[in-house]
């Protein structure tokens, strides 16, 4: 369980905060409901979920990170389809293009803080070998 919510919960908070960057600059005034809320959090728990898929060594990296932007682009085009929580039909061009950027946003994002945290165990580690010798 605690697993799954560390999946979960990042995907949560980035899918929050994407959605809130989109409703401040929104042209076509995006009306905000509680059924739209809570699919975007659905739908942000499900992409953290998904990106579970990179705990796991089955495949190398390159196609992970395919079969991942392919499954997240999926999540996302049923949850429009279902809820027009995006305040566009999922065959508007720019809604893709608003999601291509997020989606590498939000990879870049967490790139810098993952080589953040192995530097921090990396420094850790020195100090930790250097009070041994």
């Amino acid at each position: 369980m605690r697993h799954l919510m560390q999946h979960m919960l990042p995907g949560v908070g980035f899918g929050a905060s994407a959605y809130l960057f989109i409703l401040c600059f929104s042209a076509n005034g995006v009306t905000v409901s509680r059924e739209k809320i809570l699919s975007i959090l659905v739908m942000s728990a499900l992409i953290g979920l998904w990106s579970s898929i990179f705990d796991f060594d089955w495949l190398p990296f390159l196609p992970l990170l395919f079969l991942h932007f392919v499954g997240t682009a999926i999540i996302v085009g049923v949850t429009g389809w279902l809820t027009n929580c995006f305040g566009s039909k999922i065959s508007d061009p720019s809604m893709w293009i608003i999601f291509i950027t997020i989606y590498l946003v939000v990879w870049c994002v967490l790139q810098l803080y993952q080589e953040q945290e192995v530097r921090k165990i990396n420094r850790v580690l020195a100090r930790k070998r250097s009070e041994e010798d």
